[in-house]
């Protein structure tokens, strides 16, 4: 019988790659996960952005507060948007004011020297905890029931004992035009367990 015998041919070359269709169009700034109260300020770039837009001057004149309050536990996280801004933002019991002294449990930043305080009860801590800070900081304020606790960058630089009582809002006050908070975050958080039994008791 005859044997038939294919060869195949060469593979041909690639075509080349389709031009880079047009983008689409941006989506909308999503919804923030607590309601903020603004006063001499706005949104930034998107709802975890808070900026001062009341002129600046010599006075603390803006705030954003939260409508949200959580009795047993809560967080709040933030980085500022420039390290020359006078500011202040965490865990508060009083809302609505202009005065960054009425923070119950914050972060203060000093804009003339780049010192970051802790703010506590109407009065700053004697000295800074960290000097100059960065945008690129971290500062994150714990409470679990038992204690606040607050960060930069991952590290704790104090613990405040605190008892179960009223709610705790998110809080930020402004006195620098055009500048003000990012990546901010504010929710419930579970409160600290109970601690076990020692000694296999």
């Amino acid at each position: 019988f005859p044997v038939t015998i294919r060869v195949s041919g060469l593979s041909g070359t690639s075509g080349a790659s389709g031009l880079e269709g047009t983008s689409g169009i941006s989506g909308f700034i999503g919804t923030p996960i607590f309601t903020p109260v603004f006063s001499n300020t706005s949104y930034g770039v998107d709802t975890s952005t808070f900026i001062n837009t009341g002129g600046g001057g010599g006075s603390f004149n803006a705030y954003v507060y939260s409508i949200q309050g959580y009795i047993r536990g809560a967080y709040v996280t933030a980085r500022t948007t420039s390290t020359s801004q006078f500011s202040a933002f965490g865990l508060s019991e009083n809302i609505g004011t202009v005065n960054p002294l009425d923070i119950s449990f914050g972060f203060y930043f000093e804009g003339s020297t780049g010192d970051v305080y802790i703010v506590e009860g109407g009065s700053l801590g004697g000295s800074p905890i960290i000097s100059p800070y960065s945008t690129g900081d971290v500062f994150y304020i714990t409470y679990d029931g038992y204690d606040i606790r607050y960060y930069i960058n991952g590290t704790l630089y104090q613990t405040t004992p605190r008892s179960i009582g009223n709610q705790l809002y998110f809080n930020s006050i402004y006195k620098t035009s055009n500048e003000g908070f990012t990546n901010v975050g504010f929710g419930p958080m579970g409160e600290q367990g109970i601690s076990g039994a020692s000694n296999g008791l």
